[in-house]
């Protein structure tokens, strides 16, 4: 993944107490870190930072729209991204401790690169299958399909070959 100083936070230089980021993310994040997924994204990423002595707590909210590619037929789709998400920075060399909403760093560390976690927050929210409704996915897409699964208008058609296997009775 490509470092992006724009989501790296400066930690170590703000006060103990609440801090806020807003990012936009757009095509350009998802082309810098090798998206193959999403196409396209009107996305706002609010960061509430609270900085204690011996921890981070980061809390994300991110919400706005991704343009995915449909998984039946290859048009363009949008969906909706609305999440929180929270990660709890510790400073010290112990990794044990590290859970997906725990990470450790180095006590020497000054600043942490968010970026990462947004890109993966979002991509969480992305179903296993990204389809349309069938109404609204790309007719002639459907029966270029439908065509190849060996359907005509509809029903399945079965080759003749396999026919007689039906007849068969098998022993118990």
């Amino acid at each position: 993944m490509k470092k992006e100083k724009q989501f790296e936070i400066k930690f170590a230089y703000l006060k103990a107490g609440l801090h806020q980021f807003s990012y936009r993310i757009d095509e350009k994040f998802f082309v810098d870190l090798n998206s193959a997924d999403i196409i396209d994204s009107m996305l706002n990423v609010d960061v509430e930072l609270m900085k204690e002595d011996n921890l981070l707590v980061l809390e994300f909210d991110i919400d706005g729209s991704v343009t995915v590619c449909c998984d039946r037929c290859s048009d363009n789709m949008e969906l909706a991204i609305d999440c929180n998400n929270r990660l709890i920075v510790k400073f010290g060399e112990n990794l044990l401790e590290e859970t997906d909403e725990i990470i450790m760093i180095p006590a020497k560390e000054n600043s942490i690169d968010i970026a990462s976690y947004i890109f993966e927050y979002i991509h969480l929210q992305l179903p296993q299958r990204k389809v349309h409704e069938v109404a609204a996915c790309n007719a002639d897409a459907i029966k270029r399909l439908n065509g190849l699964n060996g359907k005509v208008n509809g029903e399945a058609t079965v080759d003749p070959r396999w026919e007689v296997l039906k007849n068969l009775k098998l022993d118990s």
